[in-house]
């Protein structure tokens, strides 16, 4: 690779590859270019490498060609900073380095045979760069030695821009989708998470038994320390069902004080009756908030679906609700079951079924039009808007909004459309 208009092809080819990433072909795409990489620039070996700064390594994302025998655990796969000088360089270096099989890059050259089976290698090391952290690196590797030309580590500085652009949106996407998932406060899946890992074993045609959690208390805490307060207690509160649960069992926060864990090991209702009772106890202990030793406590409501039971995901969850508010009208930090579509554990009063869609949106119409005064067409968007928000169904926010005005209530919420 000799003429500066090679170099410049090369670059844009490498361009015109990375662009077209995505978060499930980004590592493939990347072996791509890394195999064009080492062809055009008549070196062995290339690879790239991501700096995870929170643990202080470098760890290989993908690399050409592949090593035909790689050793088991794999020196190469995650290098830490403090074990090797020449990575050490590539944790915040700016500008590309060159290594030779120099002695004092003795443990460098150990640590690629070691890997590698080579014994003896020159290395161009170009930063992957985004604002002021190095973010990773784009190696190339000589079995023996190699001189650089500077045009030439130019093209891989553009190449590595590249990269590091490529790196930079793969990790917004995934921060997204994350996000789109999990409760920003808890970590714990959302609503929508919980809807899709319901919708899978609905799928699979699995028992599914769901509790669904409301804390007891929360409000209080909320109007007399403050809400920074409330997200310490909802915090703990996520802490400490993760301890009272199975390892395997899918916990979630829905918002506010409402927490849904789907229980994946198999239990008889014996053992969910023990769960429950741990739970209850697990939440019950005292708990410190700043200056403030509270206790909280929950009421749970169980609803156990059968392989065959008709109810999708989104009325499971409806069900379970409902159980919960009648273990909290019954007092709270108790346990009401629903186990069949046709159980009625609602405490006061009803509502329409899921299945009468437009009586549920109508009925959450005349509540809002209730607490606002607003018209019904304004009542129709506000439910609207929060069925995009909350990524459900129109009719299943409509339910939420009448069993809130229920709680609220006390009693029947049935007011006029």
């Amino acid at each position: 690779m000799n003429a500066p208009y090679e170099l410049d092809a090369v670059v844009t080819a490498a361009a015109a590859k990375l662009m077209a990433a995505t978060v499930g072909t980004a590592v493939q795409i990347s072996r791509d270019v890394l195999a064009d990489l080492v062809a055009h620039l008549d070196v062995d070996v290339s690879f790239l490498r991501y700096n995870d700064h929170g643990i202080g390594a470098s760890r290989l994302v993908a690399e050409w060609p592949p090593r035909s025998a790689v050793p088991q655990p794999d020196p190469l796969a995650l290098v830490y900073f403090a074990d090797d000088p020449v990575f050490a360089q590539c944790e915040h270096g700016k500008t590309p380095a060159v290594f030779g099989p120099e002695p004092a890059n003795a443990d460098y050259q150990r640590l690629i045979e070691a890997g590698s089976s080579v014994h003896a290698s020159s290395m161009a090391a170009v930063p992957l760069v985004s604002g002021e952290i190095t973010t990773g690196t784009l190696g190339f590797v000589k079995f023996g030695d190699r001189r650089w030309r500077r045009e030439e580590l130019n093209a891989l500085q553009a190449i590595a821009s590249l990269f590091a652009q490529v790196q930079a949106r793969i990790a917004a996407e995934e921060q997204l989708r994350y996000l789109a998932h999990h409760d920003e406060l808890t970590g714990l899946h959302n609503r929508r998470g919980l809807l899709a890992h319901l919708s899978e074993r609905r799928r699979q045609h699995e028992r599914i038994v769901v509790l669904f959690l409301d804390l007891d208390r929360l409000k209080n805490v909320n109007d007399d320390l403050g809400h920074a307060a409330g997200d310490d207690v909802i915090r703990a509160t996520a802490g400490r069902l993760h301890q009272a649960l199975h390892p395997d069992d899918v916990l979630a926060r829905l918002g506010g004080d409402e927490f849904v864990a789907s229980l994946i090991t198999p239990l008889d209702e014996a053992e969910i009756a023990s769960l429950t009772a741990r739970v209850h106890a697990c939440l019950a202990e005292s708990l410190q908030v700043g200056s403030a030793r509270l206790s909280i406590g929950a009421s749970i409501g169980v609803v156990i679906v059968g392989p065959d039971d008709p109810r999708d995901p989104a009325r499971i969850l409806r069900d379970a609700d409902t159980a919960m508010y009648a273990a909290k009208n019954d007092g709270g930090g108790r346990t009401h079951y629903v186990a069949t579509p046709e159980a009625d554990c609602s405490p006061v009063g009803s509502r329409p079924e899921p299945s009468d869609a437009a009586a549920v949106i109508q009925q959450a119409i005349g509540v809002l039009r209730a607490q606002t005064g607003v018209a019904t067409d304004d009542a129709l968007q506000v439910l609207e808007r929060m069925s995009h928000d909350d990524g459900t169904e129109l009719a299943e926010v409509a339910g939420q909004v009448v069993d809130r005005a229920v709680e609220r209530a006390g009693g029947i919420a049935t007011p006029d459309p």
